[in-house]
Formats: structure tokens, sequence, C-alpha cells
């Protein structure tokens, strides 16, 4: 069956999917990867990093850009991702390869591969990206990860996104697939925003707005310039910031998909607990640039063993470092990414000892209470720790 499936692809055949609607191969493909993640296939797979070429660098925003990677087709498998996945960037800069996250800001029934990076103050990754990286540059690129992702299994879903900034890259993903797979599907958009020309992806959101007229609802809040008008009924403007009372008026709610700076998740998260909205509705990533340091640390001196692909390495950490900076200095090829507690790459089930992290966000409340920690984070407070990258 699985193998008729996949000529039938190959060769282009529309297919139909539960919803009686007719998908292309792509948009097929899509679909499935969605309901494979939410049934849990492929969580352990470990990937290496890809040489991928950069076809074209598009500005967004004064501070911001879109990047567009040329996927081989030996490669295109492997980078087919579901909506709210990111990438994993090596980006070599005056001789330190730096590590970087993007989430992946296009429909996954296409077959492209974009990311969008803003200009952060101080950030050395992303003023490189905005300023000097073109079309033909090579970067090394880990294939998509990630576990904020838009779960589309139920008929007539309705979803609400609620995004500030650079938070809509995931969340345009999400919209632009559930809302081109299923002909039912609803969603809802409260997009943060300084103003309209700080706006990214404001052009294309218009678009899908006027495409998906009368399942895609858009609300953007600006903070300052004018009031601007949008040629379709199903897109306006507020101009305030978001606010709780903005997150009531929905009814019954498939999936809320949160994406911004930690004010915005905080604030937004409260409201609708309080609002008697189940903690396993709400889907959220936070986007910062770095973990803000603690005033004190509290980490000792520990002996750290961690296995990695099966393989045990061993050091030993002054209580300052972080387990993973212990690790990464024995020589271990430990996965992390943004080395800031929020994409949770860096995931680990804590065997033996103790640690105190600065941040878990990454994690559920049931993968906390499993004993995962996030290693980025993490610092030990036992002189004993052994940690398994492979569970």
């Amino acid at each position: 069956m699985e193998k008729n499936e996949e000529q039938y692809l190959d060769a282009n055949v529309a297919i139909m999917n539960a919803w009686g609607k007719e998908l292309t191969a792509s948009e097929y493909r899509a679909w499935r990867k969605i309901t494979e993640t939410a049934a849990g296939d492929n969580a352990g797979d470990r990937h290496q990093f890809q040489n991928l070429k950069v076809s074209e660098v598009r500005p967004l925003t004064d501070d911001s850009v879109s990047i567009t990677f040329n996927v081989p087709q030996n490669l295109k498998e492997e980078f087919r991702f579901s909506p709210g996945q990111h990438l994993t960037l090596e980006v070599p800069i005056d001789g330190k390869t730096h590590r970087r996250t993007y989430s992946l800001c296009a429909s996954a029934t296409s077959d492209l591969v974009r990311i969008a990076v803003k200009r952060i103050p101080d950030g050395v990754v992303s003023h490189y990206l905005n300023s000097q990286l073109k079309a033909g540059d090579t970067l090394r690129v880990l294939p998509p990860s990630g576990r904020f992702i838009l779960n589309h299994t139920t008929s007539k879903a309705r979803y609400v996104g609620v995004a500030a900034g650079s938070g809509i890259t995931p969340v345009i993903s999400m919209l632009a697939t559930v809302l081109t797979i299923d002909e039912d599907a609803h969603f809802t958009l409260l997009y943060g925003n300084k103003s309209r020309e700080s706006t990214m992806f404001a052009d294309e959101l218009s678009m899908l707005a006027r495409q998906f007229e009368d399942r895609l609802t858009i609300t953007h809040f600006l903070t300052s310039g004018e009031k601007p008008e949008f040629p379709s009924q199903h897109e306006k403007a507020v101009m305030r910031r978001i606010l709780p009372t903005d997150l009531t008026e929905f009814g019954s709610v498939t999936g809320w998909y949160l994406c911004g700076p930690q004010e915005l998740i905080d604030s937004t998260t409260d409201a609708l607990e309080e609002a008697g909205v189940h903690h396993d509705n709400i889907h959220l990533e936070l986007f910062f640039a770095k973990a803000e340091p603690h005033a004190e640390v509290h980490g000792v001196v520990s002996s750290v063993t961690a296995t990695i692909d099966g393989e045990l390495f061993n050091g030993v950490s002054s209580g300052a470092e972080t387990v993973l900076e212990t690790v990464l200095q024995t020589g271990g090829d430990a996965p992390y990414a943004c080395m800031g507690g929020a994409c949770g790459t860096c995931r680990a089930k804590l065997v033996s000892g103790d640690v105190e992290m600065d941040i878990s966000y990454a994690l559920t409340e049931e993968e906390v209470n499993a004993g995962y920690i996030l290693t980025c984070q993490a610092r030990p407070v036992t002189h004993q720790l052994d940690v398994d990258y492979d569970q």
C-alpha cells in the first residue's frame, strides 16, 4: 500500500484526503507529515547538517529579510516539514561559527524552503544575514525540527494564532498550510507590530486574506503610524496593543498558537487559562535573543557524563557552565541550536543527579515531571550528573 501511494505521488496523481478534498502530491505529503507528527513518528531522529545554497534574500521590512534555500532533489524528502517547525543554521562570521534557529515561513504544501530573519540589537548573526548574505552563498543547515506544530486532524477546525513581530514566521506557515489542505478549516490571526511598515509579510498576509476569504480573518494591532486600509473585509487594523479581552470572542477554538516575546506569551496564556481554555489547547513558542543571566549561580563542581548516539562522554563542570557547555568541551556532538532555552533542541533525560534550570519554556510539564532538562539552561547542583540525549 505504501509503495503504491508513493508511485501515485511520484506521478503527481491527486489523492483524496480525509475531508473529501483532492490534494496535489505536495499537499498530500504535507498533510501526511502533519498526521504522522501528531502520532509521534520520527520523534527521535538525529539529522546531519547539509550544505544548502541560498537562492534568494528578499527584504521584508527595513530590518528583516526572507531567505529561500535551493534544496537539491536528493534532499527534498529530508527537508519536508510540518507547519511550525524550524531550521538550524550554522553561520560562520569572522572565524567563529554560530548556530541559530529560524522558523520555516512557507506553506508545507509547497516546495518552498524559506525562513525570515529580523535584525536584533547587537545581534551578530541577524545583522550578518540581513546585511551580508546574498543569493549564491552556501550555509550548513539542519533538516526541519521542532515541536511547535499545528497538528490538524479534526474536520471543521477553528484555530487562533496570536503573534508579535517575527513571531509571525511559524504562524504564517500554519495558517497557509491548514487552509490549503482543508477547505472547511478556519483561522483567525491576531498580529501585533509597531506599524504597517514594520509588519513582516504584510503584503503576503493580505494576499492570503483574499485567497481564503471567509476562512481567514486577520486583525493587525499597531501602536504607531497611520491606520491602514485593506482590500479585504477579512483584514483590519486596530491602533493599540493586543489585550486579554481580544481573546474572548471566538467561541469554540480547536487550538491556540502563540508566538512572540515573553510578555505577550505570558499575558495571553494567563488570559486563556482564566477563561477556562485547557492547557492542552494552548501551544506556544517563545521568541527572544538570549536568556537573561541569573544574578546568582548555584551550580557546584560536578562530574558530568553524557550519552550521545550510544557513546559516553565525560567532563567536569565548575558549576558555572551549563551542562551543554561541559558536554561540548568533551568533544561530544550534543544537539543544540538557539542556546536560549526556546527551541528544545538540546533536550536530554536526566538519569542521575540534579540540576537547576534558568528557563524551561521549551519543555512541557509532562516532560519536566519525566526528568527531561534543557541542557543549555541547566547547571549541576550535585557532584555527579548523568544525562542521556538518546532517550
